[in-house]
């Protein structure tokens, strides 16, 4: 049976603690949604941009689209992917994952605020951004204590 606290690395089989499983998934899970939609709206600027409302009405929005959008968020889940599988970043990837969190969340509630409204799609992903943030602020506590 496969001892999943155990990460073979380099020939060498590492023991790792509860604490490093969770900040390892939650490093996984930021960098998949993040590299995921980054994917998407680099596939599809103008049906992703949609989905929030934008209109891409010219080839100047759809690359500016293409590029914060997307390339941003791929490269942002690709060094997110890499701390996860390397000990000495885990700390640090922890902290871009909650900062990342805190800024998209915090600039899409401050945003809400100034709007006057909270739509359904907005409040769905200020959720899963708070939730990243919990889990990244979380992981980094339960490191501090191991």
């Amino acid at each position: 049976m496969k001892n999943w606290n155990s990460v073979k690395r380099g020939g060498f089989e590492l023991n790792q603690s509860k604490q490093m499983v969770l900040a390892r998934v939650s490093l996984i899970l930021s960098a998949l949604a993040l590299g995921g939609f980054g994917l998407w709206f680099l596939a599809d600027p103008v049906g992703s941009s949609r989905l929030v409302g934008i209109n891409l009405g010219d080839a100047t929005a759809r690359i500016d689209f293409r590029a914060t959008y997307g390339g941003l968020n791929v490269a942002l889940g690709i060094l997110l992917a890499m701390c996860a599988f390397e000990p000495s970043y885990i700390r640090g990837g922890l902290w871009v994952q909650a900062l990342v969190a805190a800024g998209y969340g915090g600039g899409r509630l401050l945003a809400m605020a100034l709007e006057g409204q909270a739509p359904r799609m907005m409040v769905a992903v200020l959720g899963s951004e708070a939730f990243l943030l919990l889990l990244a602020v979380a992981s980094l506590w339960r490191l501090g204590r191991s």
